[in-house]
């Protein structure tokens, strides 16, 4: 859940950005690897998500290239001024 003062799309962008290389590092110090990545952000009135396909990774790069592939996605299809409540990020 995003702060009130934190839900614009920017700061749901960065929040997600340090959720994401937060998983990575767990990923790379419990040395597994991940083959997709999950996006998804919920508003007031309705939810959005995109998954991605990665090769297989752990390392922060590669997951950020990923992460930046799929918010280039998920954003054009949003709403104007969209308040964002709650984002989430997922490796798998």
């Amino acid at each position: 859940m995003l702060p009130p003062d934190q839900r614009s799309l920017a700061d749901a962008r960065a929040i997600a950005r340090l959720l994401l290389t937060k998983a990575a590092r767990r990923t790379r110090r419990d040395n597994f690897y991940a083959t997709n990545l999950y996006l998804w952000l919920r508003g007031y009135e309705r939810g959005w998500g995109e998954i991605l396909a990665l090769p297989q990774v752990n390392d922060d790069y590669a997951v950020l290239a990923g992460f930046n592939a799929l918010w280039a996605r998920l954003t054009p299809i949003l709403p104007p001024r969209i308040q964002i409540l709650r984002v989430g990020v997922t490796l798998g």
